[in-house]
């Protein structure tokens, strides 16, 4: 998997122009947020983690496809009080959508998804082919 530097206004650009491809196409699903998250490599695996918070197991849909993993779902906007007045709202609301490029070392056919405490974690083990092995090496 291959690490990238972060870069805001690339970000910003690929949001302004999805937003733009998104009034031209009614077809096209722009996510209202973006959960943070965390990409690691052990030696047999990959491992994905995203911060959910507020969601449930039920609500986040994983998928692969072409060696692009999905996670997708929604978050409810909660129900205010009309009584109660807010000076900040800063909780993000609505439908999300992350996609990782996997490298070609990886099982799809292995993949696990597991949510606990509100953060999804996807295992992505690499294949027995990327597995590092040693070699015994014999004398003559």
């Amino acid at each position: 998997m291959r690490l990238v530097r972060w870069d805001p206004f690339r970000d910003l650009e690929e949001m302004v122009l999805a937003r733009t491809a998104d009034s031209r196409n009614a077809d096209r699903t722009v996510p209202d947020w973006m959960p943070v998250a965390d990409v690691a490599e052990s030696p047999g695996a990959y491992l994905v983690r995203l911060e959910l918070p507020g969601l449930g197991a039920s609500e986040v849909k994983v998928s692969i496809e072409n060696h692009v993993l999905s996670v997708s779902g929604e978050r409810k906007e909660p129900q205010r009080d009309q009584e109660t007045r807010y000076h900040r709202v800063e909780s993000a609301c609505g439908s999300f959508l992350r996609r990782f490029t996997l490298p070609d070392d990886v099982d799809e056919q292995k993949l696990q998804a597991e949510f606990k405490d509100g953060v999804l974690s996807v295992h992505v083990p690499k294949s027995e082919q990327a597995q590092p092995r040693s070699i015994e090496v014999k004398a003559a």
